[in-house]
């Protein structure tokens, strides 16, 4: 299939325009990790004594940190009551997100090996598109929170790769990895920049939605995998994806050679089908390599929890938030671009160790410096340790998939990953 795809790449239109159209939509999904702390936060109110709303929204409503305006002008929160006896419900949300994303992701690897990478991807994208929409819209409470919850399920399927690693040659899979990394952090800068300069909460999360709109271009532009279609014997429509993608980037193919090419392929489909459940059944019976998958299963559990308190305290790290997102964004991107590359192809659990371990370690100082500095007198201290957390904890997860791909084997490899990030549930 290297060859072929080599023979087929030419200009690289195809996979190219696929990769970008695919990695737009993700810069919506930061905003969904943290809607409580932009949309939704707590303006200056007012609360009788018996715990009920007075004023959803004080005279003055502006606050601001070092010479920033750091709060916005309305928040889902004022506008919806969720305040005084009612705020738990705002804090809630962070839950229903990640039951639903933990049910999506147990459902997501079955959906793309058993429907197509191509129906996959655009079921998951358009439905998040409407979805979110529909959010961004909401008359209500009650609509808002059950868009929410659906969009946890869905962006499970947001962001995934396989079909653009199986579209691509060797030589440029290494850019796919890279543009999804970057897609994430070019995510904040956008929900940074639409919060900051439009402080309507609901015309901000309307204008982040927008990337979503590139969702519409993908039934014209997007191919099915070769790969999936010979790994399910699907030999005409494989002819067919592969003279689209060569004719896409210049390149004219015969429909013999196609065949003759990937005969070999489906040959050793055949053989691999048959050998599946006796494959299995070996990895469930090698105990050292269970106990690998175990550990790597609890690590990960744990290491969401961190990453998920990192995130819930971005506010406490500087006064800010704007500024602490901004922080995140410079060493996210450049700086943990620079090492991570080149580190990963040195070690795994060495890396695994030293980032999850300085992760933590960073982040209980923050907290404890936090608790003893009421005065505010230190946060520039605060956001270093905060913002240095979170790095270690991002920088972690390539370590630990790059691990968990190499010790799974093939057949049971896409299982073992989907359990691995159905670990968001223990965040609950």
């Amino acid at each position: 299939m290297e060859r072929l795809l080599e023979e087929t790449w030419g200009t690289g239109k195809c996979q190219k325009t696929a990769l970008i159209l695919s990695v737009i939509p993700i810069f919506t999904l930061q905003a969904l990790f943290v809607p409580q702390l932009l949309y939704g936060q707590i303006l200056p109110h007012t609360c009788a004594e018996n715990n009920t709303i007075l004023e959803r929204y004080s005279v003055t409503n502006y606050s601001s940190c070092e010479g920033f305006a750091c709060s916005m002008d309305t928040s889902f929160a004022n506008d919806w009551g969720l305040l005084c006896d009612r705020e738990t419900e705002r804090n809630q949300l962070p839950s229903y997100f990640m039951l639903s994303s933990s049910i999506g992701t147990l459902c997501s690897g079955v959906i793309f090996d058993k429907f197509g990478r191509r129906n996959g991807t655009m079921f998951y994208y358009i439905s998040a598109m409407v979805v979110y929409a529909v959010m961004a819209f909401a008359p209500d409470f009650a609509i808002f929170k059950i868009c929410y919850s659906c969009l946890g399920f869905l962006t499970c399927g947001i962001g995934s790769y396989t079909l653009m690693m199986e579209m691509s040659k060797s030589s440029w899979k290494w850019v796919v990895g890279t543009t999804c990394t970057i897609s994430w952090t070019i995510g904040n800068l956008w929900m940074i920049l639409c919060t900051y300069f439009v402080r309507d909460w609901r015309l901000a999360l309307k204008l982040t939605s927008l990337p979503l709109l590139s969702t519409l271009a993908l039934p014209f532009f997007l191919p099915e995998s070769p790969r999936w279609l010979i790994k399910n014997g699907k030999k005409d429509e494989a002819v067919h994806w592969i003279k689209h993608i060569s004719a896409r980037n210049g390149v004219e193919i015969d429909d013999k050679y196609i065949m003759s090419s990937i005969a070999p392929m489906l040959k050793h489909q055949e053989s691999e089908t048959a050998k599946l459940n006796e494959n299995l059944w070996d990895f469930l019976q090698a105990k050292s390599l269970m106990i690998r998958f175990v550990i790597l299963c609890l690590i990960s559990f744990s290491l969401n929890i961190l990453w998920m308190n990192i995130i819930m305290a971005a506010d406490k790290m500087h006064c800010c938030i704007y500024i602490t997102y901004a922080v995140f964004i410079i060493l996210e991107g450049p700086l943990r671009g620079s090492y991570t590359g080149v580190l990963t192809r040195k070690v795994r659990r060495k890396g695994i160790y030293f980032f999850s371990g300085f992760s933590a370690i960073f982040f209980l100082l923050m907290l404890a410096l936090t608790k003893f500095d009421e005065e505010d007198e230190y946060a520039i201290l605060k956001l270093g340790l905060g913002a240095i957390a979170k790095l270690c904890c991002t920088s972690y997860f390539v370590f630990m998939f790059t691990l968990t791909v190499e010790v799974l084997p093939t057949n049971f490899r896409q299982r073992g990953l989907t359990i691995l990030i159905s670990a968001e549930v223990k965040q609950l």
